[in-house]
């Protein structure tokens, strides 16, 4: 469908896709006014606007749940991530960037800024113009030449053509210019994906040579994950391929009693949770890492929807654990992770959460965490119980 992101699998510490004709971003993409040149941005912080990021067509980021992209429609979008040091790229690659060897420029600024290695990093080189459709004069071919790429890999000469477009001429293969600019920075072939998708020839994406200039474009977006861990847990985003872990653990009447909802009843049930209500920046399946299986949940939300007195834009948090794995610590060292990276990723002041006055376990979860009760109990009904729970708050210091 025209509407489906193209998405990418790069490793549980990463999201990065490609969007469709008709699709619909699924959240803010931090993108430049790309001019076919080879600056390098490097992201900071988030909101940057692409006045901001005028001339820049490689972008590079550290940040997590910052998502950062390039806009194509014919040209090469390659998108790195160093999995070890968890380090993201963009990177705008048309036929001139290529000649220029951007992408490898872009490896080498990840090394200088970060201290990344190429054989760290996998490599997406998405939707573009194939090789069929990339007919071009001699000019660009002597451009390439020049530039030291392998003729005999990336350019054929076609004869007079049989009159259907593009056919004839010569042809340059980008697909494979970058692949090869990407090995020879040290980029493993093993790690290197090639969509394979030719965007003059597949209307569900758009392509300038078919379309003209002002045709609207691709975006190729890359964003790290929010991964937390310790020695026995981490802390990453839901993926579908939870479901059944989920399902084994929150279709235990007594778990959900504790935290406020139903037992789920299917996995189905279960993998339409991941993809609503678990589908966001700030709620993380808790995966023991010796099994990596998730067996639990950990986030923060809105405080709008409950009926515990908070303040204004305060968030709620809420957290979970499988019953095998209750009175271990887990709960508490998960929480600890997340506060840690609330403080050193928000400006949120203070926090607010409760427990049903017959579970005091989860109440000493929160007071090993800082929690401090505030001395009222209330009711809520969207909790599924008339049980009282006992309100607690966390104010947030910084150093």
């Amino acid at each position: 469908m025209d509407t489906e992101l193209l998405k990418y699998n790069l490793g549980p510490g990463v999201e990065a896709f490609s969007s469709r004709r008709e699709s619909v971003l699924p959240y803010p993409v931090i993108q430049g006014h790309q001019v076919h040149d080879c600056r390098i941005a490097f992201i900071d912080r988030r909101g940057l606007t692409r006045e901001d990021l005028e001339g820049y067509d490689a972008f590079i980021t550290a940040l997590p749940g910052v998502a950062i992209g390039v806009r194509t429609a014919d040209c090469v979008p390659i998108l790195l991530y160093d999995h070890v040091g968890r380090v993201v790229a963009a990177v705008h690659a048309g036929w001139k960037g290529t000649v220029l060897h951007i992408v490898c420029r872009a490896i080498e600024a990840m090394a200088a800024q970060f201290g990344c290695r190429a054989v760290d990093m996998r490599a997406v080189i998405g939707p573009a113009i194939g090789p069929d459709s990339f007919q071009v004069g001699e000019e660009v071919v002597e451009r390439f030449r020049a530039a030291g790429f392998p003729m005999d890999s990336v350019w054929s000469f076609r004869g007079q053509g049989d009159g259907t477009p593009m056919s004839g001429g010569h042809h340059i293969d980008l697909w494979k210019a970058n692949r090869w600019l990407l090995e020879t920075s040290g980029v493993l072939p093993s790690n290197i994906q090639v969509a394979g998708i030719d965007t003059f020839t597949d209307t569900s994406f758009f392509s300038a040579r078919r379309e003209g200039p002002k045709c609207g474009r691709i975006i190729n977006s890359i964003k790290l994950n929010c991964i937390m861990e310790t020695d026995r847990i981490l802390l990453r985003p839901w993926l579908e391929s939870d479901a059944p872990a989920l399902f084994k653990y929150a279709s235990d009447p007594e778990v959900g009693l504790r935290a406020g909802w139903p037992p789920h009843k299917s996995v189905e049930e279960s993998l339409e949770i991941i993809r609503t209500l678990f589908n966001n920046d700030s709620t993380w399946a808790i995966v023991l890492k010796e099994t990596g299986e998730a067996i639990g949940a950990m986030g923060y939300g809105p405080s709008c929807e409950c009926n515990l007195p908070a303040r204004e834009g305060e968030p709620l948090i809420g957290y979970w654990v499988g019953r095998p794995y209750w009175n271990r610590g887990i709960c508490t060292e998960a929480l600890r992770l997340m506060l840690d990276f609330i403080r050193g990723n928000t400006d949120i002041a203070s926090l607010i959460s409760g427990h049903f006055i017959d579970n005091p376990a989860s109440g000493r979860v929160m007071g090993k965490c800082g929690f401090i009760p505030t001395g009222e109990t209330v009711i809520d009904p969207s909790q599924g119980s008339e049980t009282p729970i006992r309100v607690l708050r966390l104010e947030l210091t910084r150093e």
